[in-house]
């Protein structure tokens, strides 16, 4: 019990120092899908915490009931710690959504002068996990992201995220954000259909 209770901790740990951590990053590098991928992240380590919260009750409801654990309500002021550091999280995405927005009305507004007509953007397009469904999303996602040579893996395995659901969100909903993750869940995915 006392292991699992330390891990408890150290997560907690984890879960309050979440934006702190980005925030060392640094200005220049920070962008929405970083924030994204720390919001990601931040839930991951929140659904371990609750996982190993009922793993305790279920095998350690006795010891632990006494424990500090139990008796000082760990569980309320990391669920308080974790809401705190998603709202931050959020908050700084909205603001980099916002500055972007801004700078992309600009130059928008830049290309308008010029003779060249600007076509309207184009959404991601989500894939909802019915096999007749692939081809026509796997063509168009891979023109919009997987061939867009200024996104980094990551952020293609956060815009996978996003666009998929039904089975195949189910397939990569607990994968962590990396670069390994994207080809693996974007290629295995495709080799499947």
């Amino acid at each position: 019990m006392e292991a699992l209770v330390a891990a408890q901790r150290e997560l907690h740990g984890r879960i309050a120092r979440s934006y702190e951590n980005l925030r060392k990053v640094g200005t220049a590098k920070m962008s929405v899908a970083l924030v994204k991928s720390a919001l990601v992240n931040l839930e991951s380590k929140w659904l371990k915490f609750e996982e190993q919260h009922e793993r305790l009750l279920l095998e350690f409801s006795e010891e632990v009931a006494d424990d500090e654990y139990s008796t000082a309500d760990f569980v309320s002021t990391v669920e308080l710690a974790y809401l705190e550091q998603r709202a931050k999280l959020m908050e700084l995405e909205q603001a980099l959504t916002e500055a972007t927005a801004g700078a992309e009305q600009r130059s928008m507004r830049v290309e308008t002068t010029s003779s060249r007509r600007v076509l309207p953007r184009i959404q991601l397009p989500q894939f909802s996990g019915k096999f007749e469904d692939w081809p026509s999303f796997r063509d168009l996602f891979l023109f919009i992201v997987v061939e867009e040579a200024s996104l980094s893996k990551v952020e293609k395995m956060h815009y996978l995220k996003t666009c998929v659901k039904g089975d195949a969100e189910q397939l990569i909903r607990s994968l962590p954000s990396t670069d390994e993750n994207f080809e693996r869940a974007y290629i295995e995915r495709a080799l499947r259909k």
